[in-house]
This record gives C-alpha cells, sequence and structure tokens, in this order.
C-alpha cells in the first residue's frame, strides 16, 4: 500500500495532536507522519524541494512512536481529501 500526499497538503502543520507529538520526539511534523505511515506497513511517496528536506524525511528511523501515539493518530479526525476521488470517473 502507498500513501499519495503523506503530509496533506501541508495541512498537517496545524494540527494539534500532531504538533504534540513532534515535541514529544523532538521531530518535525513530516517525521511524524512518514514514521506512522512506515511503522503501519504503508510506503509514503514524499516529495522533497531541498537536499535538507530529503535528509530529514530520511531521518524518520531514528525513532518510533510508540503504541499509545499510533493509536492517537488513528483515531484523529480525517484532515481532508487531497486529491482525485478513486471512485469518480476521471475528466480528461
Amino acid at each position: 500500500m502507498q500513501a499519495w500526499s503523506p503530509l496533506a497538503r501541508g495541512r498537517i502543520f496545524s494540527d494539534e495532536l500532531l504538533i504534540s507529538l513532534a515535541k514529544k520526539y523532538n521531530v518535525s511534523l513530516a517525521q511524524i507522519c512518514i514514521r506512522f505511515c512506515i511503522q503501519e506497513g504503508v510506503m509514503p511517496l514524499v516529495k522533497a524541494s531541498s537536499i535538507e528536506r530529503m535528509r530529514e524525511n530520511f531521518a524518520c528511523f531514528d525513532f518510533e512512536i510508540d503504541s499509545e501515539d499510533v493509536s492517537r493518530i488513528e483515531n484523529m479526525p480525517p484532515l481532508g481529501w487531497g486529491g482525485e476521488h478513486p471512485d469518480r470517473t476521471r475528466l480528461k
């Protein structure tokens, strides 16, 4: 399984739960989201605009989110739809 736009096109950056978890683990919000995907067995497809962001994204292997916090992320409200709806016919 793959996660397209695992950073929700930037909507994660105002989510209070994710902000608090990033502070708790002393990592970026992006790293929390990427690490969550990996721990859930989902391959995140992340776009990086610089070498620094690529390094930051890769550093998600330097920590693990504990099971209680994984559960909190799993149960958070959706942040909205970020792409084409898979059940709708694509317009050309």
